[in-house]
């Protein structure tokens, strides 16, 4: 894998050196799983999605191609994370990012949705996402209803 550090990508690594004062707000975080490497860049167009995360579960997220999700090593594990983003370069915001399959939705393909800590006045679809996966903070988890998701969000 080559690694080009863009204006986006160096404005990602500057706001990782934050990456405790992240933790501390933010609670626990777990190892990450062996063979997963951390911290992890991408990026690539913002797709849409299922359209779950806005309509029904009031968490919208960002979601790449799945040529991105595929470029993922074979190694990095299903679950949920945590670090930076970018949109189109712009100001870097915290983000949780969901990899897997979504068990409660049975996806059938795996998937990289990012919610982004921050309100966006307009969906930025086509846009570049830029991220920087920082750490681990549980597996997949299924649930047997909504509201345990939603829950579990909160």
């Amino acid at each position: 894998m080559r690694v080009v550090l863009c204006r986006p990508a160096v404005r990602l690594f500057s706001a990782m050196r934050s990456e405790a004062t992240f933790n501390s707000t933010n609670g626990f975080h777990l190892p990450a799983p062996p063979g997963t490497p951390l911290p992890y860049f991408t990026s690539g167009e913002v797709v849409r999605g299922f359209g779950r995360g806005s309509r029904e579960i009031g968490c919208p997220t960002a979601n790449f191609s799945q040529a991105v999700v595929d470029d993922l090593p074979p190694s990095f594990a299903t679950g949920i994370y945590f670090g930076w983003a970018s949109i189109n370069g712009g100001p870097v915001y915290k983000m949780v990012m969901s990899v897997g399959w979504n068990p409660y939705f049975k996806n059938q393909k795996k998937s990289m949705e990012t919610h982004i800590l921050h309100k966006f006045p307009d969906d930025f679809y086509g846009f570049q996402l830029y991220v920087g996966i920082c750490g681990y903070l549980r597996p997949e988890m299924d649930f047997s209803t909504l509201g345990e998701k939603f829950f579990d969000l909160q």
